[in-house]
């Protein structure tokens, strides 16, 4: 169903999003991103904090911060290169990567959508088992 919308009503090409996710990431090997990297990619394309993928994805916040520091290694973004002494640093590394990963095509609204629903998922478990107060 999804396919047949994409194609029909959207107007574009669609490949199955396990697929795509593969090809993307497999591109070149200095340059493809692992697992790892892609769950980093996509928790902050979903907009989480350091603090909630540590405990989505069971780790310290040092973990997740090695995550990303891989990720933006792998992107080629770095805050070197655009930093100056009128406006320091000028870039948000993780709204960078986002755009970088887009225009890449290692992420997609597809896949996107689909992590939302598991995240939202996740993120009721969560809720339910650490109630506040």
């Amino acid at each position: 169903v999804r396919a047949i919308r994409t194609v029909l009503d959207e107007e574009q090409c669609w490949i199955d999003p396990e697929v795509r996710k593969v090809q993307s990431r497999a591109r070149s090997n200095q340059t493809a991103l692992s697992d790892i990297e892609y769950e980093a990619l996509v928790d902050i394309s979903l907009g989480l904090t350091d603090n909630l993928i540590a405990q989505r994805r069971y780790l310290s916040r040092r973990g997740v911060q090695s995550r990303l520091n891989s990720l933006y290694n792998k992107l080629g973004v770095d805050q070197e290169q655009y930093h100056t002494e009128k406006t320091g640093d000028a870039l948000n590394l993780r709204n960078r990567s986002v755009a970088v990963a887009l225009h890449r095509g290692l992420i997609n609204p597809f896949e996107l959508k689909s992590e939302e629903e598991d995240f939202q998922a996740w993120l009721k478990r969560f809720k339910s088992s650490n109630p506040p107060g």
